[in-house]
């Protein structure tokens, strides 16, 4: 008889501020919502051993490329990192797959964009 593994379940959520234009990075903004997200669930990174994330673009990272750099981000590695699309319902879907097969424990799911918005103009294509 094999042991069934407990379902997935979402604990907390993090929020940041909403607008057209923002004085913050994509990766600042990232970074407070996975703060206001263990805060709202009471945890702690030292928690965390899984980690879904698209590198808030565009345009590459100032570090190298990929899902790897979180890591570095939050000082410490992770037991699953999901990057294939890992934001939103898909990345949310990865998790509690990884979760209930048990990859990891406690994953966080995050993405999100700031600065991004051009002058205005009409794309050049």
């Amino acid at each position: 008889m094999s042991r069934r593994r407990p379902d997935a379940v979402i604990a907390g959520i993090g929020i940041t501020r909403q607008a057209r234009s923002l004085d913050a990075t994509s990766l600042s903004i990232c970074v407070e919502a996975v703060e206001k997200c263990l805060e709202d669930v009471g945890l702690t990174m030292a928690d965390v051993d899984g980690f879904a994330a698209r590198w808030p673009g565009p345009g590459g990272t100032v570090l190298e490329p990929g899902a790897w750099d979180w890591t570095r981000v939050f000082s410490q590695s992770f037991r699953w990192i999901g990057d294939t699309y890992p934001q939103g319902v898909p990345g949310v879907l990865d998790a509690a797959a990884a979760v209930s097969t048990g990859l990891c424990e406690v994953a966080i799911v995050v993405g999100g964009q700031a600065g991004v918005l051009g002058s205005g103009r009409v794309a050049s294509y």
